[in-house]
């Protein structure tokens, strides 16, 4: 696999947009150039098999000299690009992009030029097509995942505003281009691995909090997502440690934070607040807390509650957001920051 070629192509432009999308639908290859002749672009294929040229460029000057209107480098784009197209093997990958989606697949067969007879999904006649194995969207073992440009590294999403018809990968766009199709990316092996120890020291160290800081702790935390606190910290009643306000649904929201949470004291604080809240009809309430010790699963709705609960590895997450939460954290715990 790493021995193949990577070739972006751009399927039709300008005057020919629905040739992407005709091509993927077809399984289909397709280039223009409908300038050259074909046997001119086989006489150049049987020149270089023949001489071995160290340079490719002097067996393709009949197919360079078809566009002498042009400058030197855009005659030299324009029969590499069509040399690309007709050389490459089975092995080496094509991919595009339709509707922000990235489509690759492999050549095979011959390259078949159109006729002015047969020129269905608009394919206009003096252009070539190419049988493909099929374009496909997703990883090779996982069609879970849509290979959208939202998930895929700009490294790939770059060959978009290439101005020629074919450009190859190499390097380490090459590699980068083999991890996102295997889905495999050992670079961020490592890196995920730090992410999640990190994680898990901050939740230790959040364990450590005293029950007032941790309150605290829960309070910076709704804050800095955007939660407004209405009333002082640790409200005077009993069933409610902290309401808020949410800007965007305009939702009022009550917490009740327990720092070891057991089943005992998970249904007493549901119950309690209940009552306190009974003058609501509906009263969306969170339960936070970094140390869970409950067994039976915890309550999602009762009389006229929605339970959320906010868990120590929710806090944490959260808590990595901002520097000066961790910093808080590190002072609280250790005395540094």
């Amino acid at each position: 696999m790493r021995n193949s070629h990577i070739y972006y192509i751009k399927l039709g432009a300008g005057s020919q947009p629905d040739i992407a999308k005709n091509c993927i639908t077809n399984n289909l290859l397709w280039l223009g150039y409908n300038e050259v002749p074909e046997d001119v672009i086989q006489q150049a294929i049987n020149n270089e098999t023949q001489c071995g040229c160290n340079d490719w460029k002097e067996a393709w000057d009949s197919v360079r000299k078809i566009y002498s209107n042009k400058n030197e480098t855009t005659q030299t784009n324009y029969a590499k690009a069509i040399r690309q197209f007709y050389t490459a093997t089975e092995d080496d990958y094509f991919f595009t992009f339709l509707n922000s989606t990235m489509y690759y697949c492999h050549p095979i067969g011959e390259i078949i030029p159109i006729a002015e007879s047969n020129t269905q999904n608009g394919f206009t006649p003096g252009s070539r097509i190419r049988a493909t194995t099929g374009w496909k969207k997703t990883p090779i073992a996982d069609d879970s995942i849509i290979l959208s440009e939202r998930v895929i590294s700009g490294k790939i999403t770059k060959t978009k505003i290439f101005r020629g018809t074919i450009c190859e990968l190499t390097g380490k766009d090459k590699e980068v281009f083999f991890n996102t199709i295997q889905w495999k990316f050992p670079e961020y092996d490592e890196l995920e691995r730090l992410r999640k120890q990190s994680l898990e020291l901050i939740l230790k160290a959040i364990q450590e909090l005293n029950a007032h800081d941790f309150e605290v702790l829960v309070d910076m935390v709704l804050t800095k997502s955007g939660w407004l606190r209405v009333g002082e910290l640790g409200g005077t009643v009993k069933a409610i440690d902290m309401e808020y306000y949410l800007p965007v649904t305009k939702q009022t929201v009550y917490v009740q934070v327990k720092s070891v949470l057991t089943d005992t004291e998970c249904k007493e604080a549901i119950e309690k607040l209940s009552e306190e809240l009974s003058f609501e009809e509906t009263a969306l309430c969170y339960m936070a807390f970094h140390t869970n010790k409950t067994i039976n699963d915890m309550t999602r709705s009762y009389k006229n509650l929605v339970i959320e609960y906010l868990d120590g590895n929710a806090l944490s997450e959260l808590s990595n957001n901002h520097k000066e939460i961790i910093n808080w954290i590190l002072l609280k715990t250790s005395g540094r920051a």
